[in-house]
């Protein structure tokens, strides 16, 4: 492994954005999207029914998360009041 010092590192870093900033990488992003452009309105509308077609995961998910920190919730609540969440003679 090469060990650049501090100086190099930053020579290496001015390469690095002198090359980005003189190619075309915008204009090779744009022609990538069918409109040119890089929000379109067609692409949103195009992708909607996959979208459609993954909601009733992403709201299982969501529902469950939000019970998980909703119980969590509930129970830090109940036991920051002094009750324990399992009685001492359960133990016994």
């Amino acid at each position: 492994m090469i060990k650049l010092d501090i100086i190099e590192k930053g020579k290496v870093a001015m390469i690095v954005t002198t090359v980005m900033l003189t190619s075309n990488w915008y204009q090779e992003l744009v022609l990538e999207d069918p409109d040119g452009q890089l929000f379109s309105w067609r692409s949103v509308f195009d992708g909607l029914p996959r979208i459609i077609e993954k909601l009733p995961i992403t709201l299982s998910i969501d529902v469950r998360a939000f019970g998980l920190i909703l119980s969590s919730h509930f129970a830090i609540d109940q036991n920051q009041s002094g009750e324990d969440l399992i009685p001492p003679q359960a133990f016994s």
